[in-house]
């Protein structure tokens, strides 16, 4: 699975049980390539490109999101060892794995 796939295939990995009384939106930017995801509730929306007004951005390699999507990386890990950057709520971006079912990416 590639990244565009595993970014567009997001919303519908939503943990619905998690996301409740939840309103947000996570941008992804992935070396050149962009994408992000919108939560209201329990339910989640995604397009590619930019979103006018994230709650929080996460920017990192295909490298480290594969890593990430893998398992073999933590969120944190990656912001200690500067490769993943989040701007905004990092309380937010911490809670994508509960968020979503994070399926491996290859």
């Amino acid at each position: 699975m590639d990244i565009q796939h595993w970014l567009a295939t997001l919303p519908q990995r939503l943990r619905t049980e998690a996301s409740k009384d939840l309103t947000a939106v996570f941008q992804f930017q992935v070396d050149d390539w962009a994408a992000w995801v919108a939560i209201n509730n329990t339910h989640a929306s995604g397009e590619t490109g930019y979103h006018e007004s994230p709650d929080v951005t996460l920017t990192a390699s295909l490298e480290t999101f594969k890593a990430l999507g893998k398992g073999r990386l933590s969120g944190m890990t990656a912001v200690m060892q500067g490769k993943l950057k989040v701007k905004g709520s990092l309380p937010l971006a911490s809670r994508l794995p509960e968020l979503f079912t994070l399926n491996e990416l290859e």
